[in-house]
């Protein structure tokens, strides 16, 4: 069985990434709404805000994974 390694954490850190967290929660809706208004304008292959958008969610999602 492999070891597993627990890197330590100060109560400084530790605040850090639960602001970080609160925060990309709250970023989570406009990044929704961004998604869904971009999504509004039409054809999906030709839109740059489309792909913008939802390159953006994923990013802010996978980052919510992390944490």
């Amino acid at each position: 069985m492999p070891k597993i390694y627990f890197q330590k954490m100060t109560p400084n850190g530790y605040k850090q990434i639960e602001d970080e967290i609160e925060q990309l929660k709250l970023d989570r809706p406009a990044k929704i709404k961004q998604l869904q208004e971009a999504r509004a304008l039409g054809d999906l292959s030709e839109n740059a805000e489309y792909s913008a958008a939802k390159r953006d969610l994923r990013h802010l999602e996978s980052r919510l994974r992390y944490l």
